[in-house]
């Protein structure tokens, strides 16, 4: 069970750039934004919306405004999500063990906009199933075990954030935690996690 955004993919930066560009009409409060939205890694990009007008911006925030938000955001980051790199190692990664065991994404990204990038990127024939957003990572992966019938300890969740490890942890499937050599380790204090620097570690 892969996360995509720095597990499959080097598209962190892009997805901060975005809320960046997305909330420079207020420059006083950018920097929260970005804050919230590294500390919510994994969370879907609508979540994020609703807390950043409700606890940042105190503005409100209804459904219309949440899909242009939506709209704005998918424009600012497939094309650049589709042309970014490979995590290293992730091209081998796929083609090795696409073809002996069941792969599945788990994203937080909008299961539509997740699929179509996939796609675009020639990777979809690797995946036995796709998921995103608007169902939480923990329902995704409860469903994929329900589903496919198999014991927690039969799968094995990647991710890079603590929103990946707590719905591996709530189904009770092991995790391994992707930590690019640069980056901060987000499961620092979680001595359990077993850490990769990439999918050629992994």
């Amino acid at each position: 069970l892969l996360d995509f955004d720095g597990v499959v993919v080097e598209s962190l930066a892009i997805k901060t750039r975005a809320f960046r560009e997305l909330f420079a009409d207020y420059p006083e409060h950018v920097e929260a934004v970005v804050a919230l939205h590294e500390a919510n890694a994994g969370v879907s990009r609508y979540e994020k919306f609703r807390v950043m007008y409700r606890d940042i911006l105190h503005r409100p925030c209804d459904e219309a405004l949440m899909r242009e938000l939506g709209a704005r955001f998918s424009a600012l980051v497939t094309e650049a999500v589709i042309r970014c790199p490979l995590v290293r190692g992730a091209g081998e990664f796929l083609e090795q063990f696409g073809a002996r065991y069941a792969l599945f994404l788990v994203s937080g990204t909008p299961q539509n906009e997740l699929r179509e990038v996939v796609r675009r990127r020639g990777l979809a024939a690797h995946f036995h199933e796709i998921y995103g957003s608007p169902r939480s990572k923990t329902d995704i992966m409860r469903g994929i075990l329900s589903t496919h019938q198999w014991s927690p300890e039969e799968v094995i969740a990647v991710g890079d954030s603590l929103t990946d490890c707590h719905a591996a942890s709530s189904v009770g499937a092991p995790f391994i935690g992707r930590v690019p050599p640069e980056g901060v380790n987000p499961f620092a204090e979680l001595d359990a996690v077993q850490t990769v620097a990439d999918l050629e570690e992994l």
